[in-house]
């Protein structure tokens, strides 16, 4: 194996001593990297290198987690699910029942002349010239 080991600096010095305090107290590998603003592989070098490991019956730390409340299931003899899909057709019902503004000619012309002025002018080039010359 060639290269000289891992570079000691003081930053990596503060990050072992705090990597290794932190898992004294019982935090998991996960928890510390985000503690410190590292990524796991780090953390799990540094207790690697020091060779730190966890004595049977070490206390970890119990993060309480987080559940998203399940979903309930479409049943259409609960009379929720009647509510929803009458909210529903009453959604659609007042979508359709929009009036669309009645358009005539002259409104019609005016936007097609807007449509065309607005639209980018492209440089004609030599050889699409040529081509319509012909």
């Amino acid at each position: 194996m060639g290269g000289l080991g891992p570079i000691v600096t003081a930053e990596n010095l503060i990050l072992r001593t705090q990597v290794r305090e932190l898992w004294g107290l019982g935090m998991t590998a996960g928890i510390i990297c985000v503690k410190l603003g590292v990524t796991r592989n780090t953390v799990m070098g540094h207790i690697t290198r020091m060779g730190l490991t966890r004595k049977r019956g070490a206390a970890k730390i119990q993060v309480k987690r987080v559940y998203r409340p399940r979903t309930p299931k479409f049943n259409p003899e609960t009379p929720s699910s009647h509510v929803a899909i009458a909210s529903s057709h009453t959604r659609m019902a007042q979508f359709r029942a929009r009036k669309t503004p009645e358009l005539s000619k002259e409104s019609l012309r005016r936007q097609l002349t807007d449509a065309v002025q607005n639209t980018a002018k492209l440089p004609k080039i030599g050889f699409l010239m040529d081509s319509e010359e012909s």
